[in-house]
């Protein structure tokens, strides 16, 4: 990579407003076209699917609690405290 000279800004010297533009022009970027939606359900499914199958999420450590807020809000929805 070319050294820049010490005579010239950062505004003038072509190294730095170069690598500035490209890293504002990456970022700010959009991807060309959208990811398909199928695209994103099947990837979706294919990680999230041998999970549920397997049951690990009813295995991790704060399992109980979900599945016990969810039983509530289900049979008590209209009730806004918590259980007892």
């Amino acid at each position: 990579m070319p050294q820049p000279s010490p005579c010239l800004s950062a505004s003038e010297n072509p190294v730095t407003r170069l690598e500035t533009s490209d890293m504002q022009n990456a970022a700010s970027a959009p991807l060309s076209r959208a990811i398909p939606l199928w695209l994103i359900v099947l990837c979706a499914l294919a990680f999230h699917g041998p999970l549920l199958m397997m049951q690990v999420p009813a295995n991790s450590f704060d399992a109980n609690f979900h599945m016990s807020m969810a039983s509530h809000y289900a049979h008590h929805w209209f009730e806004k405290r918590l259980p007892a």
